[in-house]
This record gives C-alpha cells, structure tokens and sequence, in this order.
C-alpha cells in the first residue's frame, strides 16, 4: 500500500507561525507534524509516501534530507499552481500502481490505518472515507452515510439547521485508482466539493468507515494549543521526544534548577534551561534550547525552540515561536501568538488572541491589544535617564545591542567614549562588541576594565571623552549607564537623539574614517595621582589630620590598613 500525504497548505489559520514555514513543518513538541505523520504510516507498514507539496516546499524537501527513515521511500510533487486536494493527488497520478492511501499532513490522528483499508476492500467500494464522531461538527465536513456505510450525502461546515450526523471527513481516504480519471489534469479540484458528488452521481460506491481513536485538524491557534495538551495527557498514541519522568517529558541535557517547580504532564526539551524559582505548569511546553528565566510563571502555553522568557513573566494558554523574546515581568494572555523571533520589551503586556507577526519589537511598557502585522512594534523611550537595561538574549539581543552602540556612535559624531566594565565574563563580550560598533562609526574608545564609576568619569575629562559608558551586570541582566564625563546623567534631549539615530540607522558609517581603540590599563592608578595632586596637603598637616587615598575594588581594605 502506498499513501499519498497532502502537504501543500499555507496554513493561515496558524500565522504567524506559518509566515517562513508551510503548516505541516509547524512544530508539536520539536516535531514537525509532518514527522507525526510519517511516524504514523511506519507503525501501519507503509513505506511508500509521496508528498504533494505547494507553499514553500523547500522546506519540507530540506527537512527530509536530515530526517527521513531509513525505511521509508519518499517522492515529491510540487505544484506551480494552486490544484486543490484532488488535484493535488492527480499531480502525483504516476507514483500510483493500484489501492492507495490519502492521509491530511498537518492533522494528529492515531486512527487505525490498518482497519481503514481492511475495511476498504472488504465493502468493495471505489473511496473510503474515514469518519469520525464529533460532539461539535460546524467546522469539518459533515458526511452523512446509510446503514449500512454508504455515503448519501455531504454538507461543508455546516450550520446547526444543516447538521444531520455527527460524522466528519478526516480527510483520510482509501481510493482505488480509476477515481483519478474523474480529475481533470492541471485543475484546481478538490475532493469533498467536486469528485465525490462526481462518484455519486455516476453510481460509483463511496463508503463511509467511523474510526475509533484520535484525530484533531490542527487548524488554528486554539486547536494547536489544544494538540499539545492532547499529547502530554496521553490522549494520542504518538512518541514523545526525551525520557518521561513521572509525566515531565525531559529532553537531553535539558537545566532545571532544583527550586524550580515543573508540574506534569509538561515537556522540557533538550538543552533547555529552567531558572530559579520557575514555574512551569501543567500542559505547558519548553522547546529545544530554550531559557526560562527565574520565577517566570508558564501555564498551558507552547515556547519553541530557543524562546526566551525574562524573570518574573507570566505566560497563559500562548504560543512564542523560534528565537522570539519575553522579557522581564512580561505578561502574555490566552490564545496570544508571538511570532518567530520577535520581542517584547521589559513589562509589556500582550492581551488576548493577539497575533504578533515575525521580527517585530514591542516596547517596554507597552499594552499590546491589536494584531501587529506592519512596521516594528517598537517605541521610543527605552533608554532611561541612567541608560538602559535588560537580559541578555531577551530585552537586549546581540543584534540589538549593536544598533543601540551603533545609534550612540552616530550621536557622538566621531568624538571619544569612554568604555568601562565591571570585570564579568559577560560584560566584557559586550564591551567587545560595543568598542567594535563605536570604531567602525568612527569613535575613538578608551576601553577599562574592573573601574568603578568616578574613575571613568575622572579619565574621560582627563582625557577630552564626551561621554562616558558603564557596563555591569548581575547573572544574564546586562546594566548599560550613559552618564556624562562630569558624573551628570544624559539629559533628555540627548537620550532623545541617541533614540532617532536607533530608528533611522542606515547602513552608512557615521564618520569617513574607523575610531581607534586604546586600553587604559592603570585607570585606578590615574585617579589616584589625580585626587593626590588636587589636595593641598600643608592644610591637611597643620590641622592634625591624616589622609589615606585609597581606589579600586580593594580601597576599604587599604583604608583600614593605614589606620
């Protein structure tokens, strides 16, 4: 037996998580369905599949390059033009030698495969359709059979004065191959609307199999959602990736923190990282490579691979694609999508079954309560009277953070910055990064490390800096301070400025030539002669007094000694 799997839809029920991928490659804990599907026909002995593919088919085609079984035969045929469900299957006419199998490729099922087709070729009709009982039909195909299976009659999503039966098309069918020459060739044909009224009204018997077990159209964001929580209940017969420990689905080298609480069924996947303090509750999903901040909230939401979520946010019944952000204290409502690699900004609120499309940016601050489907989202305002602040990877991305240095740059219009660190590990990656995009604009730097705040601003009017930039941090949250040389904060204009130059950064170099980058190595030392040479020590030895000058991160132990 071979199946022909329909993997052609655009999926915009789903967007924006099917913006860069056709809807069969939409993720179930980091699967594609595609691959539920695959997995499913091997479990019935079918190793022939070919795949009808039409919206973005290069990503199906790549995918199967890395992914496909050993023991599966794979054959694509790509439509140039839209030819619906039939005609989609007539494009793949010559992949067909005799009874064959049509499965949906973005619906989760574990219906008995085996059985449809046994009881295809027992009622010897030319289609079998498998039927399943739905309490609420309004949104499937209703298909209404005699006793004895045969079809009578079939009505498309239905009002409730039309609902007759209780019995929907899967969109599984079991056909003989004479059913093809009912479908004219390179024609937009669909199976339910055009050849099964064809097959009737030429008396060919089409027959009608109710299947027991799972099956769920994932076709928009509430379905999607509602797959999920399917699988991790055990409602759906499909293999789970990772090892389940007392139903928490753990994926390999995932990172919980021991105060953290995870409630089952839940999944965490592999290489994911779960902060202090998080709460993970039921039925939610924490893709591959994926960080979940300290005392975050998760509930009944799905993050895919490589999501970020801050500190302290919470998340209900939402779904945040690929590489997207959540920062600190964000909250996001039920049936909310961000779509892949988008970002909200610290404290933001997302309200309800609102759609944010990919790589956009939300302000800190904002309320959110429409689809955000043009421009970026984001607003001016984030840098605050002392600078600006974030978690590395959330709030303040690398990409980001190279805009924001390259706006600074742009506004110091080819003058001199000084560049100092608290001594981390990741506050010196950043200073890297931050003297590369302020050279390139063609900014001189004076680079320190381990100073404390006076000592920057004491060698930056030393020497003729107009800005000084302070980078400290605590764990992942990264504190960027602009201050002037004379320990004043920025004013408001001048954060203004920085901002424009954010938003209508071009990809031109603020200035003709690169800046040089130049490390002071004894900045502590400096300040120290600095203060020493500006005391009038004839005053501080008439009065009886004694002075100790003493700098740097070892200062009150120096002080204690001299006294």
């Amino acid at each position: 037996m071979k199946a022909i799997v329909m993997a052609g839809g655009e999926g915009t029920r789903l967007r924006p998580l099917t913006c860069a991928i056709p809807k069969p490659m939409v993720t179930l804990l980091d699967k594609p369905m595609l691959a539920y599907v695959t997995e499913h026909l091997l479990r019935h002995g079918i190793t022939d599949m070919a795949l009808t593919l039409g919206y973005l088919p290069s990503v199906i085609t790549d995918w199967f390059e890395d992914n496909k079984p050993q023991n599966m035969n794979v054959d694509f045929f790509i439509e140039d033009v839209p030819l619906g469900t039939a005609g989609s299957v007539k494009n793949a006419a010559s992949f067909i030698d005799g009874t064959f199998l049509i499965v949906s490729g973005d619906a989760l099922t574990d219906i008995d495969l085996t059985a449809a087709i046994q009881a295809h070729k027992a009622g010897g009709a030319k289609a079998t359709i498998v039927l399943k009982r739905l309490g609420n039909p309004l949104e499937y195909g209703v298909v209404i059979t005699s006793d004895k299976g045969g079809v009578e009659r079939f009505v498309e999503k239905p009002g409730w004065e039309d609902v007759f039966s209780d019995t929907v098309n899967t969109g599984i069918y079991v056909l003989e191959p004479e059913v093809l020459d009912l479908i004219p060739d390179r024609t937009q044909f669909d199976f339910a609307k055009n050849v099964f009224p064809l097959m009737m009204s030429n008396g060919m018997p089409i027959y009608g199999w109710v299947a027991e077990g799972y099956w769920c159209d994932v076709g928009n964001i509430e379905s999607y959602i509602k797959a999920h929580e399917d699988i991790l209940k055990g409602a759906v017969k499909v293999n789970i990736p990772g090892r389940n420990a007392g139903g928490i689905w753990v994926g390999e080298g995932a990172q919980i923190s021991n105060s953290a609480l995870i409630q089952s069924p839940s999944f965490v996947g592999a290489g994911a990282v779960i902060g202090d303090g998080a709460k993970i509750g039921q039925y939610a999903c924490v893709g591959a490579g994926s960080r979940v901040g300290a005392y975050a909230n998760l509930k009944r939401c799905v993050l895919h691979a490589n999501a970020r979520i801050g500190r302290h946010a919470k998340l209900s019944g939402c779904v945040v694609a690929a590489g997207s952000a959540v920062g600190e204290r964000c909250s996001v409502y039920e049936g909310a999508v961000g779509g892949e690699r988008s970002c909200l900004f610290g404290e933001s609120r997302v309200a309800p079954r609102v759609r944010i499309w990919p790589e956009k940016q939300i302000s800190a601050g904002a309320v959110v309560g429409e689809n955000i489907v043009w421009g970026y989202g984001e607003r001016t305002g984030f840098i605050g009277r002392g600078g600006f602040v974030g978690d590395i990877g959330v709030d303040l991305t690398p990409l980001r953070l190279a805009k924001i240095f390259g706006a600074v740059a742009e506004y110091m219009s080819c003058k001199r910055v000084a560049l100092a660190t608290d001594g981390s590990p990741l506050c010196g990656a950043v200073l890297k990064q931050a003297s590369g995009m302020l050279t390139m604009g063609g900014v001189d730097v004076l680079a320190m490390k381990r100073v404390l705040r006076p000592v920057c601003a004491s060698l930056a009017r030393t020497l003729d800096a107009g800005l000084c930039v302070m980078l400290h941090a605590h764990k992942q949250r990264l504190y960027v301070d602009l201050f002037e040389p004379e320990l004043f904060m920025l004013s408001k204009q001048a954060r203004r400025k920085i901002e424009a130059k954010y938003f209508a950064q071009g990809e031109r170099l603020a200035c003709s030539e690169t800046g040089q980058e130049t490390w002071v190595d004894l900045a502590d030392q400096l300040y120290l002669n600095s203060i020493t040479q500006s005391v009038d020590w004839s005053v501080v030895k008439a009065a009886g007094l004694k002075a100790v000058v003493a700098g740097g991160r070892d200062a009150d132990v120096l002080a204690a000694k001299a006294l």
